[in-house]
């Protein structure tokens, strides 16, 4: 298989403070726990990072000592076990407990930690502390600060809604509040893009309101502070270097500047001593007695450290498997949906292709908030596998990977097997040919543990994320210097492979207390700051007020109108969204999850309900521990009146093929246990007394030696993070909007009932509604242009299947005269239920997406146009079949592209990009290019007749020529050629491109010739005509070839 993927050049090694070796003694149910606790506690440093975790538990260690087999004695005791059980078992970054170190890639694997290990450490107060400082300053310093508006605000008709934040004792929390417009109140938001001081927005307000006194314009400034809808400028950015540091920059005039000042100075000087005493700590909190916030001890110190290594390197054949086996992976697994198809539906339905401001698309109340088969056949998509379009819907359809394994599962010799073994090749075999493309991001990461088995490298690929690889890396870049350079690297090459569009870190202070995993150093130029603080100059920094949504290519996309960009959100930590998490920050984290997938449910679906689960292997790597499911009335059966019994755990083991060594892991918490230890089993009983079932896994440190060894040795538990780069990754491309672009504003675009212009829906099944349009309105439509300007129609469904039918001209009329008599065409079909309903609506005018309103109102005529050649061909659907919708489509869509004066390389170009566009949203693959190339050798033969017969008019006869067909398309084409001329005047003046117009008045065509499943019709007729202008050189070339008899057949 050829490698489209690469790492990058550095990883990043996260391990415990101790090895796992010093674990093994307590697993041994004759060694005394106490005893072993008590050498653990007099570890350098054990007894420090027990208090940074829980000075609580460091305060009780006391009772524990004196009174060990207390009931309070042994309740400490188990929590002391937990917790050294984590410094010697667990890599995750955890205080002092664990770490991370940056290394290079290398020959061979050497991972080598000091026989006493040594760590640059960096101490910092938690943002959560400093969150309150900053909010009781704020309070007192109402006078003294500077004030920007709420980023929040979005205006809705005579309200303004806008997120109000506040402190509790334990978390940051958020509420959606709202106020009346005013005058007073515009004005004060109109200059307050930029902080202003308290002292200049009453200055600027007096000299607007001279009527009112600077006392009562004060009250009113403080009003607006008091309920956020202007907010403190003092800034604690979680893209600092340190977050307490650039509050103390801030705190400079006030009189909390030399407490915290002490304490940050405090909290350096331990860093530079590499370890501290409790006292060290106590005396930091000393400093701090007198800022006007309650100190909490558990809640103040933020430590991370980076064990300083003896060698760090790590074999570039290892990363080469590694990212081999996540592309076939990538390959083997199961369709990805995309998490946006309802929101995505919505806004169509809505908008249509709109730029509408993100605030606007998210107000709950007025926009769409964040919180189609039709019956219809058609002979053009008939053995079309055109229903893998990203949707909400989901499959029960296994993946190759899923289908390879419990293939093997179901083979006798494999049903008692510990572990299941696939090779590269089975399963590169096992993947069909519709999965022939990867959908990895540009950046990603993967994270290993790696072993020893028998001097042959063991990978255990424990998860692949992204994008991008900064995910799981860039809050620690504060430790390392040369880490963050390098993350920083990294992302710029993931910027220049997609140079048209602007990346940019979402930053954000949620709900709760994240900001400790929130918080990391300034990683790339951009930023959009929402509901917290940076120091990013302004030019860099994006507002949600400036950023516009739109759908593309079945994507939600974002544009800012400032920078005249497509944005790309990123966020480069580990933070979980999509819990708790106000809709913006949600929403703009989201969408970097619409383009591509990543490979995560691995194993199948029905894991989950087995009690027994084989490890499983690719190769050399372990894709899955054994895993086992136990009920927990069965773990406590093996305890007898609160005693552990022998017979009856190895009766458990028997029937379970348990371990004695596992894992019981919830949430970030991981439990490595002996379950021949009474202690540990009774711990397990205990701690997972909460669960019906009980989820178990094999320890593979206990089974393997670790990759990952100290000087003496000692083996140790280990993750390595490794960023990724895929060359092969699509690049982001803004495909309808350019840098010419602008925003349409202060123009009329909504015209509801009543306007000049009148809009019908009339809803019915999609044959019945299309029936009574081309039978019974058409012709009275026709015979009463005296009523109107203009007219057209447009096929819809929300989710209902109905006609939009729209009239322009003078409101008297249309309502007065021209409704009436609709209403008597209509009515006779809604009484005998062939109409659903018939509803008046508002018309939404797309001003944005076709150039302005002066090249609207010509594309307008343009739809008339179309409109009545398709209520005329319609009849000749009955007559000749429905094949004459897409011979309609192919000639008309080549004449409009003649009209607009495209030449046949040029028609080639922008069909072969709209199709290219449609492949990528319907998840194109080899298999159904195959059934695209097999409809057009089908068709083949029609579409050049066609096309031959309009270039050769005398030669129109034949029982297979409808020339009715070819007639009223060169009646409608002469109209249709002067009113393109006029549009295309127009467009010089307008904010879009020839390409961009095009492409939409060819969508609205074949909307209006097709009877349903439009996007999927026109995606086959653009394959077509690319297709058969591939087989053009020039039209002079075609004409003689025709001349010549070459494609008489």
């Amino acid at each position: 298989m050829k490698q489209t993927s690469a790492p990058d050049g550095f990883f990043v090694l996260r391990i415990p403070r101790l090895p796992f070796d010093l674990l093994k003694p307590l697993f041994i149910a004759s060694n005394d726990a106490d005893e072993l606790l008590l050498n653990w506690l007099n570890r350098e440093q054990v007894m420090e990072s027990l208090y940074i975790a829980s000075p609580s538990l460091h305060s009780r260690i006391a009772i524990w000592s004196k009174r060990p087999h207390s009931k309070q004695g042994k309740k400490i005791r188990n929590t002391l076990i937990k917790y050294f059980i984590r410094m010697s078992s667990r890599p995750t970054p955890f205080g002092l407990f664990s770490g991370i170190s940056m290394g290079k890639p290398s020959e061979h694997t050497k991972l080598i930690v000091p026989a006493y290990s040594r760590y640059t450490r960096k101490t910092r107060f938690d943002i959560l502390m400093l969150s309150q400082l900053k909010a009781a300053v704020s309070k007192r310093e109402v006078k003294n600060l500077s004030y920007r508006a709420n980023p929040s605000i979005a205006a809705c008709a005579e309200t303004i809604r806008y997120i109000e934040s506040y402190d509790s004792e334990d978390a940051k929390q958020y509420r959606l509040s709202s106020v009346q417009k005013t005058d007073i109140l515009d004005f004060v938001l109109s200059f307050c893009d930029l902080p202003v001081s308290f002292d200049d927005i009453t200055l600027k307000l007096h000299a607007q309101y001279e009527s009112f006194s600077v006392a009562e314009l004060e009250a009113f400034v403080k009003q607006l502070i008091d309920e956020s809808i202007i907010i403190p400028h003092l800034p604690l950015s979680l893209t600092a270097s340190s977050p307490d540091k650039a509050l103390l920059a801030s705190l400079e005039p006030f009189a909390e500047y030399d407490g915290l000042k002490k304490g940050v100075e405090l909290l350096q000087r331990i860093d530079e001593d590499d370890c501290a005493s409790i006292e060290d700590y106590k005396n930091v909190i000393t400093t701090l007695r007198d800022l006007p916030i309650n100190i909490q001890e558990n809640k103040l110190f933020q430590v991370d450290i980076a064990p300083e290594m003896v060698k760090s390197e790590l074999a570039v054949d290892v990363t080469s498997t590694i990212q081999q086996a996540i592309e076939l992976l990538s390959r083997a697994s199961a369709v990805t949906h995309n998490p946006f198809s309802n929101f995505i539906s919505q806004f169509t339905k809505r908008f249509d292709q709109q730029l509408i401001p993100l605030t606007a698309v998210l107000d709950d109340e007025s926009g769409i908030g964040f919180s189609e088969d039709t019956g219809y056949e058609s002979s053009l998509l008939s053995n079309l596998n055109l229903r893998s379009r990203l949707s909400s819907r989901k499959t029960n359809e296994l993946s190759p990977m899923h289908k390879l394994i419990l293939q093997k599962m179901s083979l006798p010799n494999y049903q008692n097997t510990e572990t299941l073994t696939l090779s590269s090749k089975e399963l590169a075999d096992a993947i069909d040919s519709t999965q022939d493309n990867t959908k990895l991001p540009y950046s990603y990461g993967a994270v290993v543990s790696m072993f020893k088995n028998d001097d042959k490298e063991l990978i255990k690929l424990i998860s692949v994320y992204g994008p991008s690889a900064a995910n799981l890396i860039g809050r620690f870049c504060h430790l390392d210097e040369n880490l963050k350079e390098h993350v920083k690297v990294h992302l710029k090459q993931e910027e220049l492979h997609s140079e048209d569009v602007v990346f940019a870190e979402v930053v954000h202070m949620p709900d709760g207390r994240p900001g400790n995993v929130i918080a990391r150093p300034r990683l790339r130029d951009y930023e959009i700051v929402f509901m917290a603080d940076s120091d990013i100059e302004n030019e860099y920094s994006i507002s949600v007020n400036d950023l516009y949504v739109w759908v593309e290519e079945n994507r939600i996309k974002l544009w800012s109108e400032r920078l005249k960009k497509q944005v790309i959100p990123r966020m480069s930590n580990a933070h979980n969204f999509s819990n708790r998490s106000l809709s913006v920050y949600r929403f703009l984290c989201s969408i970097q999850y619409q383009y591509y997938s990543i490979p995560t449910n691995i194993m199948p679906d029905v894991f989950s309900t087995y009690c027994f689960t084989p490890r499983v292997m690719l190769d050399d790597i372990v894709l899955h521990e054994k895993t086992w499911r136990i009920p927990h009335s069965a773990l406590s059966s093996v305890l007898e009146k609160n005693k552990y019994c022998d017979n009856r755990y190895n009766a458990l083991k028997e029937k379970y093929q348990l371990d004695d060594v596992v894992v019981f892991s919830v949430g970030d918490n991981a439990l490595t246990l002996d379950l021949k230890n009474p202690l540990l089993f009774t711990m397990l009983v205990e701690e997972s007394r909460m669960f019906k079932e009980v989820v178990l896994k094999e320890s593979l440190p206990n089974q393997y030696v670790s990759s990952v060894k100290n000087e003496k040795g000692e083996g140790y538990a280990n993750e390595i993070i490794v960023p990724l780069v895929n060359k092969k990754a699509a690049s982001y491309k803004a495909i309808r909007l350019n840098q010419r672009h602008t925003m349409i504003d202060n123009k009329p675009r909504s015209y509801s009932p009543g306007s000049k212009w009148m809009s019908i829906k009339v809803y019915s099944g999609n044959n019945q509604v299309e029936g009574v349009l081309a039978y019974h309105l058409a012709s009275f439509i026709k015979s009463s242009t005296s009523l109107f300007d203009k007219w057209f129609f447009i096929r819809f469904g929300d989710p209902d299947w109905h006609l939009r039918i729209r009239f322009l001209g003078e409101p008297e009329v249309l309502y007065g005269k021209l409704l009436p008599r609709i209403h008597q065409h209509l009515q006779p079909f809604i009484d005998n239920n062939e109409v659903d309903r018939v509803e008046l609506f508002t018309y939404q005018r797309e001003l944005e997406r076709y150039g302005g309103e002066q090249l609207l109102e010509h594309c307008e005529t343009l739809f008339r146009l179309e409109s009545d050649l398709a209520t005329e061909l319609i009849p000749l659907v009955h007559i000749y079949g429905d094949d004459i919708r897409w011979r309609a489509a192919a000639l008309c869509i080549d004449r409009i592209l003649t009209y607009f004066g495209y030449s046949w390389p040029h028609k080639l170009a922008l069909v072969n990009a709209l199709r290219e566009a449609f492949g990528r949203e319907f998840n194109e693959n080899v298999e159904l290019r195959k059934q695209l190339g097999e409809k057009y050798r089908n068709l083949k033969s029609v579409l050049i007749n066609d096309f031959h017969f309009v270039l050769r008019p005398e030669e129109k006869n034949g029982a297979e020529t409808p020339q009715e067909l070819f007639s009223k398309i060169e009646s409608w084409g002469r109209e249709y050629e002067q009113a393109v001329a006029a549009a295309s005047s127009a467009l010089r003046s307008s904010s879009i491109n020839k390409d961009e117009l095009v492409t939409s008045i060819l969508h609205m065509l074949n909307n209006r010739l097709f009877n349903a499943y439009t996007r999927e019709h026109e995606f086959v007729m653009y394959d077509l005509l690319r297709r058969f202008y591939l087989s053009l050189t020039s039209r002079k070339a075609f004409v003689d070839e025709m001349k010549n008899g070459f494609y008489q057949q």
